[in-house]
């Protein structure tokens, strides 16, 4: 079997994934500014545009510090848990439509089932890595994601196979073509509403940074990660959320169709940044959930509302 193919994708979905972060933490930072009655970065760069990338380099020259453990492997295993994470995200990202629609070549099949599986492993990663750290902030911000995670990680999934399930297909550019052109997010804007939920927590952002909240597990499970592993951290989550966001697009939002003559992949690119623009916005506006809180949302609204969706998406197959 030939793999070049696939680390040629790899590389060309690493590249993307790094535009798409610096484009989105820049405008975050200037939009939160701006919401807040403050001017942003300004200094590093036209407008602080390079200001993201004096961050990076600030973080690649710190101190690396990894805390001692018991046994001895898992010092280990809390060392590489950045690099796998980040692993896992490049890997989600390959599965995305973009770098096929760049790259011009036939999609990955049933991309959508390996989407799905790779993200439940992130879960894995986390709590084994933090088990035995002496530090009861990481510890328990393990556990209140692992929390989170059981509650969205079933609206998350059951908002992605909606649109499957109503095409009869696991294929991500066969479902982006919709029901005679019809986008899901008209057909079924509970699915996508949800979606976008179940997106905010995976990627553990205001108001489901309850594993993170600084008030209260300040920085929770990656709060012993520093240097360059830290950047590992949040690059990994930063692309784990471009791959979330072009795979909302993809389902629901018609994938690369678009009116203007733009680029092939082009389209997709750009719908995955509005959505990561009105993240911005929900970010800006909302205050953090408390952890019973964000639960309680999660059982007693959110799931019943994804379900609701998959049952619509059911009658769509049936007579479709």
């Amino acid at each position: 079997m030939n793999i070049t193919p696939y680390l040629e994708l790899s590389q060309l979905g690493l590249a993307l994934s790094i535009l798409f972060i610096y484009l989105c933490v820049y405008t975050m930072r200037k939009l939160m500014a701006r919401v807040s009655w403050r001017i942003g970065p300004k200094y590093v760069g036209p407008s602080g545009f390079f200001q993201v990338f004096a961050d990076i380099l600030k973080f690649m020259v710190k101190e690396d510090i990894v805390p001692d453990m018991e046994p001895k492997y898992m010092r280990i295993l809390y060392g590489i848990s950045p690099f796998l994470l980040l692993g896992l995200s490049l890997a989600i990202v390959t599965a995305t439509p973009i770098p096929y629609l760049v790259k011009g070549i036939e999609e990955l099949s049933n991309a959508l089932i390996w989407v799905l599986l790779l993200l439940s492993l992130d879960i894995v990663v986390l709590i084994v890595s933090t088990w035995y750290v002496s530090s009861k902030y990481a510890f328990l911000g393990s556990y209140r994601a692992l929390a989170q995670m059981l509650s969205y990680d079933i609206v998350l999934a059951l908002s992605l196979l909606a649109p499957a399930i109503a095409s009869r297909s696991s294929n991500i550019s066969d479902i982006s073509r919709g029901i005679h052109g019809i986008w899901y997010a008209i057909l079924m804007p509970i699915g996508f509403v949800t979606g976008l939920v179940g997106i905010l927590a995976e990627l553990e952002i205001v108001p489901f940074d309850i594993p993170e909240a600084p008030t209260e597990v300040v920085g929770g499970w990656g709060l012993e990660y520093t240097g360059p592993r830290f950047l590992a951290l949040f690059l990994a989550k930063r692309m784990e959320g471009f791959a979330l966001m072009t795979l909302l697009a993809s389902l629901y939002l018609g994938g690369d169709s678009g009116y203007p003559p733009l680029p092939h992949g082009t389209w997709l690119f750009v719908k995955a940044f509005l959505l990561a623009l009105l993240i911005v916005y929900i970010v800006a506006s909302y205050p953090r959930y408390s952890l019973r809180g964000a639960l309680l949302r999660g059982w007693k609204l959110w799931v019943p509302l994804a379900y609701a969706n998959f049952v619509l998406a059911l009658i769509y197959a049936l007579i479709g």
